[in-house]
């Protein structure tokens, strides 16, 4: 399906644009001063998945859905080549992207993501969701969610986007994207990507703890890994100043 987006400069095929894709429960609007920061070097493209911001929800068959959404989009907009940044969920896409359709990934920039979730993890984490969903109400938990993630505060105004959205999300969309999120099955095929990838794990992540974000990364050939100091799991949001020296800077000369 096509995805609701926020793009700019994109239209020469010489220039690859950056691909944005983020966490769970953020959309395209979601990256604070970032996007016109790099806009303002190179092409740009912001999506918002199934179910966040203006794209609509069709319940996700399979995993690899996503992935296949965003190059339908990218087909649209007419957009070949691209590099492609993704952070938590938006990694887990992004990885898929670079085995499936490697010959379209230029670069490839991963933060606090994952490759694989066990049976065990996948029925653990779903009757978390659903135990919190029945002691809480939907603002309730949005409130957790977001504490629980992250360890600076965010801007008052971008936290407040963040929990309304998640709030005013239906439980069905939130659990059914989790549902197929939590297929995925990529680590035995990491050492097939060929894009140049850099990989960033933030010190005080619960969710996707930097020593797991290492072990993503070596299994990647050529990778490189680093770590984002005094961040949890949104460092693009809670560090942005550090996240734009460490993280984007580099993309906006590539």
């Amino acid at each position: 399906m096509l995805l609701a987006n926020r793009n700019s400069g994109i239209g020469d095929p010489a220039t690859p644009p950056l691909v944005l894709l983020n966490a769970m429960g953020l959309d395209a609007e979601d990256w604070g001063l970032h996007f016109d920061d790099l806009a303002a070097d190179r092409p740009v493209v912001a999506l918002s998945r199934r179910g966040h911001g203006r794209t609509g929800y069709e319940a996700p068959e399979a995993f690899e859905c996503f992935a296949d959404d965003i190059v339908e989009t990218l087909d649209h907009l007419g957009v070949d080549r691209f590099h492609v940044l993704g952070i938590s969920m938006g990694g887990c896409e992004a990885l898929d992207l670079a085995i499936r359709y490697g010959s379209r990934v230029a670069a490839l920039t991963l933060v606090n993501t994952f490759a694989s979730v066990t049976a065990e993890e996948r029925q653990s984490r779903l009757a978390g969701l659903d135990a919190a969903y029945a002691a809480t109400t939907p603002a309730e938990y949005a409130e957790q969610l977001l504490s629980g993630m992250t360890r600076a505060p965010l801007d008052a105004e971008e936290r407040e986007r963040i929990v309304a959205n998640l709030t005013f999300m239906p439980r069905e969309v939130f659990r059914g994207l989790m549902v197929a999120l939590y297929r995925i099955d990529l680590s035995s095929l990491l050492a097939h990507i060929t894009a140049r990838t850099r990989v960033f794990g933030a010190a005080f992540d619960q969710r996707t703890p930097p020593e797991s974000v290492r072990a993503l990364a070596e299994l990647i050939p050529g990778a490189t890994f680093d770590v984002i100091e005094d961040a949890g799991h949104f460092p693009h949001l809670e560090q942005p100043r550090r996240f734009h020296e460490l993280v984007l800077q580099p993309l906006a000369i590539s």
